[in-house]
C-alpha cells in the first residue's frame, strides 16, 4: 500500500504544469553558458578595479584563435643580417621596420647600409634596422623590379624593362650589362629564431584581456554560432525567471 507522504508528493507532481520539464532541461543545458554569462559580467562591470584594459594576454592559441597569425609562410634574404617578411610586414632582425604590399625579392648589404627591395620599391635601412629611406617607382628604373643585387659598392637592378646600376649614394641609375662576378641576392628559409620574433612583432602586445572577456560575455569570441548560444541562453534565463516567478506564486496562493 502506499503511504500518506507517496500520496502526497504523488499529488503534488501530477499539478506541476506541463511545461515543467522543460523548465529543469533548460536549467541544467544552458547552466554552464549562464554561469559563463555571468561571471564575464560580474568581471566587466569592474574593468578599472581589476585593470582589464592592461593585461594584456599573449597566449599563443588564443592569439591564433583571433586570426593574429601571418598567412603564408615569410620570406628571408641575409644581408649582414636577417631581412624577413611575412604577411606584408617586413622584420630587419627581428624588429619591425615597416610593411609592403609587394614581396620582397632581395636585400644587400652596401658598408651601414641595408638596402630591401619589392617588386616597386626600396627600403634603405641603417645597420641596426632603422629606415633611413623609402624609394617608390619615381625614384628608380623603369619596369618591375625583378631581383636586386651587388658589386663592390654599387647596386644592381634587374627590372622588367633592364637592367641597371646605381653608384655611392643609390641616388641615379644607368643601363647597365651585368658583370660575370655579380652578386644576386637569393631567398633562404627563415631560421626559427627568425620567425618567431616576426611571428612576435606581427602579433605586438597582443590583446586586452578586457576584450576577451567582452567577446565571451558576447560568443563573439565563439563567431556567430557562439553569439546565437549566448542569445538562447538570455531568452532560457528570462523563460527560467517568468516560470519560476509564475510557479512560485501559484503555490503560495495555495
Amino acid at each position: 500500500m502506499s503511504s500518506a507522504s507517496d500520496l502526497t508528493t504523488t499529488s503534488r507532481n501530477s499539478k506541476k504544469p506541463a511545461w515543467w520539464p522543460w523548465h529543469q532541461r533548460l536549467g541544467i543545458g544552458f547552466s554552464a553558458v549562464i554561469v559563463m554569462i555571468v561571471l564575464t559580467g560580474i568581471a566587466l562591470n569592474h574593468t578599472g578595479g581589476l585593470r582589464l584594459d592592461d593585461r594584456r594576454i599573449t597566449t599563443p592559441w588564443i592569439l591564433d584563435w583571433y586570426g593574429m597569425q601571418p598567412a603564408g609562410e615569410p620570406i628571408a634574404y641575409q644581408a649582414e643580417g636577417w631581412a624577413l617578411q611575412w604577411d606584408e610586414r617586413i622584420t630587419w632582425n627581428g624588429d619591425l621596420v615597416t610593411s609592403a604590399q609587394e614581396p620582397l625579392v632581395g636585400a644587400v648589404a652596401l658598408g651601414s647600409t641595408r638596402v630591401l627591395a619589392s617588386s616597386s620599391e626600396l627600403f634603405l635601412l641603417a645597420a641596426d634596422g632603422n629606415l633611413i629611406e623609402h624609394m617608390d617607382s619615381a625614384s628608380l628604373p623603369p619596369g618591375e623590379i625583378l631581383e636586386i643585387g651587388k658589386l663592390q659598392d654599387d647596386v644592381y637592378l634587374i627590372t622588367s624593362e633592364g637592367r641597371f646600376r646605381s653608384e655611392d649614394e643609390i641616388s641615379a641609375w644607368d643601363r647597365y650589362q651585368l658583370a660575370g662576378d655579380f652578386q644576386l641576392s637569393v631567398a633562404v628559409p627563415a631560421p626559427v629564431e627568425q620567425r618567431e620574433a616576426a611571428l612576435q612583432a606581427f602579433r605586438g602586445e597582443g590583446i586586452t584581456l578586457y576584450r576577451v572577456l567582452l567577446d565571451l560575455h558576447s560568443g563573439r569570441l565563439f563567431g556567430t554560432m557562439g553569439v546565437w548560444i549566448v542569445d538562447a541562453a538570455a531568452l532560457a534565463m528570462l523563460f527560467l525567471t517568468m516560470t519560476g516567478v509564475w510557479y512560485a506564486l501559484r503555490v503560495k496562493r495555495r
